[in-house]
C-alpha cells in the first residue's frame, strides 16, 4: 500500500493538501471539502498499522468516543471512513498550532496566570468528556494543543481520545481494548490508583492535570527519571510543594495543584467543574464558556473571511506580497513521478510558505528544470534573482511552479538514491556526506566515505580525493570530514571499536578546520563512547555540549533517552531582544535598537548578526553571502541588518576573498551597519552558543529566529511577523 497521501482525494469529497502534525497511530493532514472548500484536518491511520487488527479497532473507536465531547476546547469530529483500501480517516475541525510540550521546550515554563488560564480550560475539556463517563487517561502535554501560542490566553484544544476509557463499561463499545491488566498513558502523568491496581475514574484526569500544572509553572514534572522509578514516586513519594519551586505562585494555586496531586483519589477536587471554579475565583477573571466561543465562531451575515492559503482563515500580507512579486506561473496536473535518483528531495517547508499552499511536504519529489548541476548548480548562489521552475511529484499530481524565490521558504536535499548514483567526491565536497548522515543512510554513507577517503580505487585515475585536496600525493583522510563520517556510519552499524577512533582523531587533530557541525557530530560521538564506557556524566556533559555547538535532532533524542528531558540550545528565541546602543565602525554614529525597531513595518524584521571577533572569516563571509541572496527576494521585509562584532577594521590579518560577500552587500545597497561591541558580549544578555548567529527580530523587538538564518528559517520568521499583524489587525477590527 502506497504511503503517499498528499494529494489524494478521500471519498471522493476531501482533497489533502498538505502535512499538518504527528497525530497518535498516524499523521493529521489539511484537507479541502470539495464541495465549499472548507478546511478540514484529515487524521489517517499511519499504513504500517493496517495489518493489526487492534490498531484499527483503537483508532476508529477514538471516532466514537471524541463524536461524543461536543465542547469547544476539545476537538470537533465531522465523520469518518475508509479509503478504497480500507485505511481509516476522521474528518475533524482544523485549527493550528503548537502543543504545549513544544511550548514549553521554547520557553521552559508560562507564567502562572497563563498556566491557570490554560488549565481551566482543559479542565472544562475534561468536564464535558466526564459528564458523558469518558475518562482520557493519557492527559499530557504532548495531547494539548495550544491554538495561537502567542496570544496571552491562548486558546486550548485537548487531543487524542484514542485511549480513553469509559467510567461505564457497558457504554464502552470494545471493552477488550481497555482490558484489566493493561496500562496505557505516560507514566509521568500516571495516577498513583492506575499504576497500583488499574483503577482509573475521572479523578485520574485531574491528577494529571495537577501533574501539567505543575510543569507549566516550574518547567518539569515533580517527578523525574527512568519510567518505573517516576511511576513507584508517584505511589510512594509526596511532591515538593509547588511554591518551593515558585515562590512567586498564589497560595490558592499552590493549594489546588496539592489537592490535585493527592495518592487517594477521595482527598482531590471532586470533579474538573470544581477545578474550574477554583480557578476563575482565584484569578477574578471568568474563563469562556461553551456557548461564548460557539457565538463567536458562528459565521457572519457577510460569510466567510478569504482564504488565501492552507492554514490561514485570514490573508496573510507576507505571502500575498511575495506571491505577486515573485510568482510567474503555476501548473497543475497528474503524471508519474520519476525515478527517484533524477530528484532532489524536499527536507524542510515553512508552513507559511507558497510551497506549503501547494501541499509540498518533506519527502516530496522535485526537480529544477535550470539546474544542471544539483544543488551544487552556481545559479543558486550567484544569480539569486534567476527565474526557477520547480517540478514537485506529490502523488499522483505534477506542481509545476515557476518563480524567482530560489529556495525560498524551502530546503532541499539529495535522496539517497541521488547521491548513491551521482555523487563524485572529486568535485561535490562534503555536503553529500553530512545529507547520508541526517538522513541516516548508514550502509551507503560507509561506502561513499571510504570512497571519498582514497581507500577506493578509480578516484581521479587512482590518486584520493586528498592527494587533489592537501595538494600531495600522499593521502591525509584525517583531515577531512569523510573520515569523521565513515567513522560515524561504522558506529551506527554497531561497530563502534572500529569506528569511535575515527571519529576522536578528527575531532582532535581537524575538527577546528570546518563548520562547528561537523565538531558538534564528533562531540556527540565521543559522548556516545564515554556512555558505552559506563562514565555516564561524562558522556551526558559531551552531548549537551555537542547541542550547543548545533541543535542537531538525533542529538536532541540521544539526550532524551539518556537523561528523561529534552535539552534547550536556543536562548533568547520568542522573548525580547535586549536593548543596545553601539557605535559604527566609523566612529560617526551608532544605532540604537529601540530607534530603528521604531521605524519597521509590522510585517518587517530586523536581523542581528553576533560576531564577536569572527568579521572577516569564511563563516562570516558566507553569512554575507546568504544575507545578499535574501536581500534580493526579500528586501521589502528585512529592514536592514546589524552586524554587532570587536573587529573594527579589515586588516592584514583578514584574507580579501572573506569580504567579499560584504561588498557585495555595499554595492547592492542593502541597508547594512557594521557596529563596534567591545564587551564581546561579556556584558551583554545575549550570549550566543555558537559564532555567528543571527537573530530576527520584530517591530516589538520579540525573536522570531535565532540560528543561521537560512532563506527557510527567514520565512519562518517573515510569516510569523505577517500572523502576528493580522491579529493586531484582528483585534483592531
Amino acid at each position: 500500500m502506497s504511503k503517499q497521501i498528499t494529494g489524494t482525494v478521500i471519498d471522493g469529497r476531501y482533497k489533502v493538501t498538505g502535512y499538518l502534525r504527528d497525530g497518535r497511530m498516524g499523521n493529521v493532514y489539511v484537507a479541502r471539502r470539495l464541495e465549499d472548500q472548507a478546511m478540514v484536518a484529515m487524521k489517517m491511520l499511519d499504513p504500517s498499522l493496517f495489518e493489526q487488527e487492534e490498531a484499527i479497532r483503537r483508532f476508529e473507536r477514538e471516532v466514537r468516543v471524541q463524536s461524543r465531547i461536543a465542547h469547544p476546547n476539545s476537538t470537533l469530529v465531522y465523520e469518518a471512513g475508509r479509503t478504497e483500501e480500507g485505511l481509516p480517516w476522521i474528518a475533524m475541525e482544523y485549527f493550528d498550532g503548537d502543543t504545549l510540550a513544544e511550548v514549553l521546550e521554547d520557553r521552559g515554563k508560562l507564567e502562572w496566570s497563563v498556566a491557570a488560564n490554560v488549565a481551566g480550560q482543559i479542565a472544562m475539556a475534561l468536564e464535558a468528556a466526564h459528564e458523558i463517563g469518558i475518562v482520557h487517561r493519557d492527559l499530557s502535554p504532548e495531547n494539548i494543543m495550544l491554538v495561537d501560542p502567542d496570544n496571552a490566553l491562548p486558546h486550548v484544544k485537548v487531543l487524542d481520545f484514542g485511549l480513553a476509557g469509559t467510567v461505564d463499561s457497558a457504554a464502552d463499545e470494545d471493552t477488550s481494548l481497555t482490558a484489566v491488566g493493561i496500562r496505557v498513558g505516560t507514566p509521568f502523568y500516571m495516577a498513583p490508583e492506575y499504576i497500583e491496581d488499574f483503577e482509573c475514574d475521572h479523578r485520574a484526569d485531574l491528577y494529571a492535570l495537577g501533574i501539567v500544572i505543575y510543569e507549566m509553572i516550574t518547567g518539569k514534572p515533580p517527578f523525574e527519571g527512568r519510567p518505573y522509578r517516576v511511576m513507584d514516586m508517584h505511589v510512594n513519594q509526596v511532591p515538593a510543594r509547588l511554591s518551593t519551586k515558585a515562590p512567586d505562585v498564589p497560595a490558592w494555586l499552590d493549594d489546588l495543584t496539592a489537592r490535585m496531586l493527592e495518592k487517594k483519589p477521595a482527598d482531590r477536587p471532586p470533579t474538573a467543574r470544581a477545578i474550574v471554579a477554583s480557578i476563575e475565583k482565584g484569578t477574578g477573571a471568568t474563563l469562556q464558556r461553551a456557548e461564548d466561543i460557539a457565538a463567536q465562531e458562528a459565521p457572519s451575515e457577510q460569510g466567510e473571511p478569504e482564504q488565501t492559503m492552507i492554514g490561514m482563515s485570514v490573508a496573510d500580507p507576507v505571502l500575498e506580497r511575495f506571491r505577486a512579486r515573485l510568482v510567474k506561473s503555476v501548473d497543475r496536473r497528474t503524471g508519474e513521478p520519476p525515478s527517484p535518483r533524477d530528484c532532489l528531495v524536499v527536507e524542510r517547508v515553512s508552513k507559511y510558505s507558497i510551497f506549503a499552499d501547494y501541499g509540498v511536504e518533506p519527502g516530496t519529489l522535485v526537480q529544477v528544470e535550470e539546474l544542471e548541476e544539483g544543488l551544487l548548480d552556481p545559479t543558486l548562489i550567484a544569480k539569486p534573482n534567476a527565474e526557477l521552475t520547480y517540478v514537485f511529484h506529490t502523488g499522483s499530481e505534477r506542481i509545476r511552479l515557476a518563480t524567482r524565490a530560489a529556495l525560498m521558504g524551502i530546503n532541499l536535499a539529495r535522496s539517497v538514491e541521488n547521491i548513491r548514483t551521482y555523487y563524485n567526491p572529486a568535485t561535490d565536497g562534503d555536503e553529500p556526506l553530512f545529507e547520508l548522515w541526517r538522513q541516516g543512510a548508514w550502509e551507503v554513507l560507509e561506502r561513499v566515505a571510504l570512497r571519498c577517503m582514497g581507500q577506493g580505487a578509480g578516484i581521479l585515475g587512482g590518486q584520493s580525493l586528498f592527494s587533489r585536496f592537501m595538494g600531495s600525493s600522499k593521502p591525509k583522510p584525517a583531515n577531512h570530514p569523510s573520515t569523521l563520517f565513515y567513522g560515524a556510519a561504522l558506529v551506527e552499524s554497531g561497530r563502534g571499536d572500529e569506528g569511535f577512533p575515527y571519529v576522536l582523531e578528527f575531532k582532535k587533530s581537524y575538527a577546528q578546520n570546518w563548520p562547528d557541525t561537523y565538531l558538534a557530530i564528533a562531540t556527540a560521538y565521543a559522548g556516545l563512547q564515554r556512555l558505552q564506557a559506563g562514565k555516564r556524566d561524562l558522556g551526558i556533559e559531551l552531548l549537551e555540549d555537542s547541542y550547543k555547538l548545533a541543535p542537531l535532532k538525533k542529538v536532541k533524542r540521544a539526550l532524551e533517552k539518556t537523561t528523561g528531558t529534552a535539552p534547550d540550545s536556543r536562548m533568547l528565541y520568542k522573548r525580547r531582544f535586549p536593548e543596545y546602543d553601539l557605535q559604527t565602525t566609523d566612529g560617526r554614529g551608532g544605532a540604537k535598537l529601540s530607534t530603528t525597531l521604531a521605524t519597521m513595518d509590522d510585517s518587517q524584521v530586523l536581523l542581528i548578526a553576533l560576531l564577536g571577533g569572527f568579521r572577516g572569516n569564511e563563516l562570516y563571509n558566507d553569512f554575507m553571502m546568504r544575507f545578499l541572496n535574501v536581500g534580493a527576494h526579500l528586501n521589502e521585509f528585512v529592514v536592514g541588518l546589524h552586524v554587532c562584532t570587536t573587529v573594527k577594521d579589515r586588516t592584514s590579518d583578514h584574507r580579501g576573498e572573506w569580504f567579499t560577500g560584504e561588498d557585495l552587500v555595499a554595492q547592492a545597497g542593502l541597508p547594512m551597519l557594521v557596529l563596534e561591541d567591545y564587551r564581546a558580549f561579556v556584558q551583554r544578555e545575549a550570549k550566543p552558543v555558537r559564532i555567528p548567529t543571527i537573530y530576527a527580530v520584530n517591530r516589538d523587538g520579540i525573536v522570531l529566529h535565532e540560528g543561521l538564518c537560512t532563506s527557510a528559517d527567514l520565512w519562518n520568521a517573515l510569516g510569523r511577523a505577517g500572523q502576528l499583524r493580522m491579529h493586531k489587525l484582528q483585534a483592531l477590527g
